[in-house]
């Protein structure tokens, strides 16, 4: 998979306005630390290399502080910048961006660091920030939990699963297991740290909070409507039953995008950006079909094409040919299965149908056609759980097996990909 940032992933940053940059908590702390340390280079600890208490103190009288930070605050006796997540967030980002250097022992603002701090560059400002955060800056410090290469590394299949799955609120514990992460270092254990009663998924939902939620929510692209108020919690001072109420807690908060996340994020679907809006899963009908009505294969999805009006040609265009691809195979398809509906069935069948369609492409056209066939039958299993036609279980397995070929390197996939099939030559 391309990384952020990289020319060939399809998943694009784009800059925002200035006025819409204004609007978001990471863009207006960065431009007061930009202007304290322009105002006088501050002088690092001499042990770990960390700003120094009496800049961290100004800081936390100027900067507008997040509900973790203002927890930390609330029981911490001396504060360093490691206990400031989202000001150690800001520096490294630009540090690691270039805006700020350390030089005999100070940190200074660079050129290109005064330049951004000007109020006509916030919108590149967001953006150096944003891109620089996700891919320089080690993601375990916001929380001390182990390093995971997978959610580090593969950001921008984060943005695209959270791009269609949060367009309305979303409780974490319902999204948290189809976010990249490497399974073996979020284990499930219902007494994780000799905590009874602790939910079994909450360090992986602490993690995915603390490293991909909050900074998104500080960027301003998602927003979480429930206040989790219990950060205090996790300090010296918070009983065990404390604790363990803030992890279950947060597994309930419900996320969402905001506005800003489809200015600032898009997919590129043959040279144009197009926003994710326009990947999203339909609505579920207004009238869901009752549970024992099993819908046909077509039925299905001529309900869920019928639910795409609205979306730009090229657009529908890619969700009809996702479904007759789908159509043909299931109507070639003899195998017979008792407790599975038909719905069901085909979404068993879309990881095949990708991998052959993969290996028919011309490494010389877009790989994006292949990614973009991956995104129309995630959207379909997805719409098809919602409306009653399919497992959670098993449209979760559709979508996470669509996932390697969402952000699709064409050549690994044409050698790894097995031969034959049924294809459409217009993906070609």
């Amino acid at each position: 998979m391309y990384g952020l940032g990289q020319p060939e992933s399809p998943v694009k940053l784009t800059t925002l306005s200035v006025e819409e940059a204004l609007t978001t908590r990471a863009v207006r702390n960065a431009r007061v630390i930009l202007g304290g340390i322009a105002a006088e280079p501050q002088r690092l600890t001499e042990k770990l290399k960390l700003l120094n208490r009496r800049f961290v103190t100004l800081m936390l009288e100027q900067l507008e502080l997040d509900e973790r930070t203002q927890g930390y605050l609330s029981w911490a006796r001396v504060v360093d910048e490691d206990g400031v997540w989202s000001l150690m967030m800001l520096r490294l980002a630009l540090q690691y961006g270039g805006l700020i250097l350390v030089r005999g022992g100070k940190v200074q603002v660079t050129s290109r660091g005064r330049e951004l701090l000007a109020v006509e560059r916030a919108g590149e400002l967001h953006r150096v920030l944003f891109e620089t955060l996700f891919t320089q800056v080690n993601l375990a410090l916001m929380d001390g939990y182990p390093e995971d290469s997978a959610m580090q590394d593969h950001m921008p299949f984060a943005l695209f699963r959270l791009g269609t799955a949060i367009r309305e609120p979303l409780p974490l514990s319902v999204f948290a297991d189809r976010m990249p992460h490497e399974e073996e270092l979020w284990p499930a254990e219902p007494t994780r740290g000799g905590l009874p009663g602790l939910h079994a998924m909450g360090d992986l939902y602490a993690g995915i909070t603390m490293r991909v939620l909050e900074p998104l929510r500080e960027f301003g692209l998602i927003d979480c409507g429930d206040s989790i108020n219990g950060y205090a919690s996790l300090g010296h001072g918070g009983s065990e039953a404390d604790v363990v109420a803030w992890f279950n807690r947060n597994g309930d908060r419900r996320w969402s995008l905001t506005p800003l996340f489809d200015k600032a994020i898009a997919f590129e679907v043959d040279g144009r950006l197009v926003p994710f809006e326009r990947l999203d899963a339909p609505r579920p009908v207004a009238r869901p079909f009752p549970p024992e009505h099993v819908m046909s294969l077509k039925e299905a999805i001529d309900a869920f094409i019928a639910q795409a009006v609205g979306q730009d040609g090229r657009s529908a265009e890619a969700l009809a040919i996702a479904m007759a691809i789908l159509e043909v195979a299931a109507a070639f398809d003899s195998h017979e299965s008792t407790d599975e509906t038909p719905v069901e069935k085909s979404l068993g069948q879309m990881s095949a149908l990708v991998q052959v369609n993969a290996n028919r492409v011309d490494s010389s056209k877009h790989p994006e056609q292949i990614a973009v066939l991956a995104a129309a039958f995630s959207a379909f299993a997805i719409w098809a759980e919602e409306i009653g036609q399919a497992r959670f279980r098993i449209s979760r397995r559709a979508v996470m097996r669509m996932e390697p070929w969402v952000l699709l390197d064409v050549e690994e996939s044409q050698s790894a990909g097995a031969a034959g099939g049924v294809g459409d030559p217009r993906l070609n």
